[in-house]
């Protein structure tokens, strides 16, 4: 068999399979040829096309950002892509034709051949299941692993195809945010100061926990300008307005004492400070309960003067 390329008359060059097979006489000398020939030329461009594709899927596979890999039906490992390799750092021989759960902390990889397995063999499908995985140098990476079954046309098991990223990084910022957050919620309660902010344009408000607290309202309570400015006392009330347009109108912070009567009926003394930031159509501030202070420093006067 050889192959060769030929002009046909309407359908240009193409690629033709052709066979030669000679017969021979009682003296073994060649009496006739039988050769046949067979148009090839569309399997051919079915096979670089499938070649083509093979490459372009292999350049995916193995230049995505997160780890791919292949399991058989017993958890054993038929491959597994350059990003899962770097993210572990293994070789691909260390991989191949290893079970899953050789790679999960010990006291996860039971859990694993009970849990994961039963799952994805009942449904089909798992997503956004977090894994710990082992790196060569027993570092720990954590995961977020979506895996499918794939079958073949009849539904038979031919292997589990499985995705994942490495969210290390991000649950540690999380963790970091989380104990950020509470020491300042910790801070807010000791020093009675909270933090707020509102968009000129909806005069929509966000307050921190210590602002409603200091207001004593519920975290259910929906702040607005509105709403805020009459929590004020009446004396109190316009210079807090006035201070607010300042700061829209022309960009000048605040810097007030004044009073406001919380939801409760109790009459407390606040300082807030205010700053505008007009270019995202937003005004923000300080708030502080300094009634004890106060209290405080009207005991000290009167102790003063005696």
């Amino acid at each position: 068999y050889f192959e060769f390329r030929y002009p046909t008359v309407d359908k240009g060059e193409r690629t033709f399979q052709a066979a030669v097979c000679p017969e021979f006489n009682d003296n073994e000398e060649v009496e006739t040829i039988i050769s046949f020939m067979r148009d090839i030329n569309d399997l051919k461009q079915a096979e670089q096309a499938l070649k083509q594709s093979e490459h372009k899927f292999h350049l995916l596979f193995d230049n995505a950002p997160v780890g791919y890999q292949s399991l058989d039906e017993n958890g054993c490992f038929l491959d597994v892509n350059q990003a899962w390799l770097d993210i572990l750092g293994y070789d691909r021989h260390e991989v191949i034709g290893k079970w899953f759960g050789d790679f999960l902390p010990p006291e996860l990889a039971d859990i694993y051949r009970e849990k994961f397995k039963q799952n994805i063999q009942s449904h089909g499908l798992i997503q956004n299941v977090e894994f710990p995985l082992m790196r060569k140098d027993g570092s720990i990476v954590l995961a977020d692993y979506m895996a499918r079954i794939g079958r073949d046309e009849e539904g038979r098991f031919l292997r589990t195809h499985c995705a994942f990223s490495d969210i290390t990084e991000k649950r540690k910022a999380e963790e970091v945010l989380k104990k950020t957050q509470c020491l300042l919620t910790e801070t807010e309660k000791i020093g009675k100061v909270g933090g707020w902010e509102f968009n000129i344009d909806t005069e929509k408000q966000t307050w921190t926990e210590e602002v409603y607290n200091i207001h004593e309202v519920d975290l259910t309570h929906d702040p607005t300008v509105r709403k805020g400015v009459n929590f004020y006392a009446p004396a109190s009330r316009p210079i807090i307005e006035q201070a607010v347009q300042q700061a829209i109108n022309h960009d000048e912070p605040f810097d007030v004492e004044l009073e406001i009567i919380t939801v409760k009926g109790n009459l407390r003394t606040v300082h807030t400070i205010g700053k505008a930031d007009l270019e995202h159509r937003r005004i923000y501030g300080f708030f502080q309960d300094i009634t004890e202070k106060k209290r405080l420093q009207a005991q000290l006067l009167q102790f003063q003067k005696a």
